[in-house]
């Protein structure tokens, strides 16, 4: 569901212009852009050079779809804010936060029993899934964050692949369920 989210909020900014900005302060949409079947060029910026840079390659090669990644905040950003205020920007300030207001605003789905960092985990999970996915974690609460057999399979077949394919938190959260099921005490 995340990647359907994400992909609908840059595609709808699309209709704007070409060149829109996607600012996460916190960095955790990093490493879940590259697990999106994005159509445009991504740079990713954090300094006003890396800025300039980007303005650059995007004003020479003038038409082209990009999508502007960085953690700047909107009111510090240099020389892709007029892209931002011209076509529109994704303000991304939690990830959970946004889970939280995508359920709600399009599902009227209220999660209360899980932590930040398992809305991070269960946001992770949920790509290429649909909305009983959330309905489940609804029901079952963060328990169905994980589908472990499934899970285990796919770290089975190729585990250093399954684990890049995570962040740090849905790993430590897999090898905490793995360690539940084997009945040993997880250790950092």
């Amino acid at each position: 569901m995340l990647d359907k989210w994400l992909n609908d909020d840059i595609n709808n900014l699309f209709n704007n212009g070409s060149t829109i900005v996607l600012i996460d302060e916190s960095g955790e949409m990093k490493n879940i852009l590259t697990k999106l079947n994005l159509n445009c060029k991504v740079y990713e910026v954090n300094s006003p050079l890396e800025e300039l840079k980007a303005r650059y390659e995007i004003e020479k090669y003038y038409g082209e779809q990009n999508l502007i990644y960085t953690n700047t905040q909107y009111n510090k950003l240099k020389f892709v804010l007029e892209y931002a205020s011209i076509n529109g920007y994704i303000d991304i300030y939690s990830l959970a936060d946004y889970v939280k207001n995508k359920l709600y605003n399009n599902y009227k789905i209220v999660i209360n029993n899980l932590i930040p960092e398992e809305y991070k985990s269960a946001a992770i999970y949920s790509i290429g899934k649909d909305i009983s996915y959330w309905h489940n974690i609804q029901t079952v609460g963060a328990e169905g964050i994980l589908d472990i057999k499934r899970s285990s399979l796919d770290f089975l077949n190729n585990p250093d692949n399954y684990l890049k394919s995570l962040d740090e938190t849905s790993v430590e959260a897999f090898c905490r369920k793995i360690f539940e099921l084997l009945e040993l005490e997880y250790m950092v």
